[in-house]
């Protein structure tokens, strides 16, 4: 059936502005990253490792329930590689899921090796509260009353 891996590249708005911009035979490239949480931005670009590349494979869909859980955003840089960045694309990452949502709703279950990647880049960084994230199951903090 083929890969099913979903380049960050590609969600919504950020795919246009990409395509758009960036001169049409340049791969498209991470070019920054940063880490965000409700009070402050991390730029974790130095930190991405000896691929930064790889953080452009988001991985599969994944289409199993979400349950709501706090997380981070990612807001990345997009270029074609010559430190330029030509659009920026903004995804949430669950660290206990190790789950992506992309701007346009679609969950992404990353590889292993780049879940743990993201779940480094975003240590030290305070989380969004689980109620935030949107597309996700409520985790409720009492059970239900009994009928």
């Amino acid at each position: 059936m083929g890969d099913m891996r979903t380049p960050i590249a590609l969600p919504a708005a950020a795919a246009a502005l990409v395509l758009a911009l960036a001169a049409p035979a340049a791969a498209k490239q991470l070019e920054s990253l940063e880490v965000c949480g409700p009070t402050t931005c991390i730029d974790r670009t130095a930190d991405a490792g000896d691929d930064p590349h790889r953080l452009m494979d988001a991985g599969a869909p994944y289409d199993g329930a979400v349950r709501a859980a706090p997380f981070v955003q990612l807001r990345i840089g997009i270029g074609d590689g010559s430190g330029e960045v030509f659009g920026h694309t903004t995804l949430r990452f669950v660290p206990d899921a190790g789950l992506l949502l992309a701007e346009d709703g679609t969950w992404l279950q990353p590889p292993p090796d780049v879940a743990a990647l993201l779940r480094r880049l975003s240590g030290g960084v305070d989380r969004f509260p689980a109620a935030r994230l949107p597309g996700t199951t409520p985790v409720r903090a009492t059970p239900p009353p009994a009928a």
